[in-house]
């Protein structure tokens, strides 16, 4: 079975390439060539106002020449890499001298290809390049909550009622499905919900906890779902819906009954 990650590594289609080179055959011919390979891709004839496409749109990898009009490939490049440094940069000119390469990969690119490329070549650069991508931004997400996250908090009881519970948390938490718990506030729903996390196969990975009751109608798809840089007016960099931040771990959504039926 695959992984969450392995399944979006594969899926190109959802992998966003932009072309920045001077050359209007070689441009045409290698973003037809990286359609067919299954990517999303915008080109680009100069690296002129690149800032502001990048500002407004989502840009997974950026494959960049360096000897054009207008800014160089190295000028784009440190611009890049200050505007989106998430953005994956590969370096693909006809210029392939040594020196440039050590330009390169000090001022952030992940690699340096000369032309002509063997597409072949070209894909696996492209696929390395977004897997690092998509393993940075997971540690990142794990630092995060593992910076915050708070020591299993142990329960304990011994009445017959509560040792019930006790068992029935264990045989549930080595299962991998939903889980309903009811009860009154102050009934500690939130330590049962911790307890499950932290008896299954998930307790090495994330713990987030959901207020539903702060949930509000418009906000909800950006807060749980996220969104990308570009989305819509305002979506000035990308957000981590919770859902995101939780993948391969457990969510929380501590007082449900709270939400508003639209919700």
């Amino acid at each position: 079975m695959k992984s969450a990650l392995q399944t979006r590594i594969s899926a190109k289609d959802a992998t966003t390439v932009w072309v920045v080179d001077d050359d209007p055959d070689f441009n045409r011919v290698i973003s037809n060539e990286l359609k067919r390979m299954g990517f999303r891709v915008k080109s680009f004839s100069t690296g002129r106002n690149l800032e502001g496409h990048l500002k407004e749109e989502n840009c997974d990898l950026l494959l960049l020449d360096l000897l054009m009009p207008g800014p160089s490939g190295q000028d784009v490049l440190l611009e890049v890499k200050k505007v989106a440094p998430e953005v994956m940069v590969i370096v693909l000119t006809g210029h392939g001298t040594l020196e440039n390469a050590v330009a390169a990969m000090k001022a952030g690119a992940y690699d340096f290809l000369t032309k002509p490329c063997e597409l072949d070549q070209l894909e696996v650069v492209l696929g390395r390049a977004r897997e690092t991508q998509l393993l940075k931004h997971q540690n990142v997400l794990l630092s995060k909550e593992l910076a915050r996250r708070e020591p299993p908090v142990e329960v304990a009881g011994r009445s017959p009622a509560f040792q019930a519970l006790s068992n029935l948390v264990q045989r549930v938490a080595s299962t991998d499905t939903n889980v309903l718990i009811q009860g009154e506030s102050g009934t500690g729903k939130e330590l049962v919900a911790r307890a499950l996390h932290h008896y299954s196969e998930r307790h090495q990975r994330p713990f987030i906890v959901v207020d539903c009751g702060t949930l509000h109608d418009q906000l909800l798809e950006s807060e749980l779902f996220g969104h990308e840089r570009g989305t819509y007016t305002g979506a000035v960099s990308t957000k981590h819906g919770l859902f995101e931040v939780a993948d391969t771990g457990t969510i929380f959504l501590d007082e449900i009954g709270e939400m508003s039926l639209t919700t």
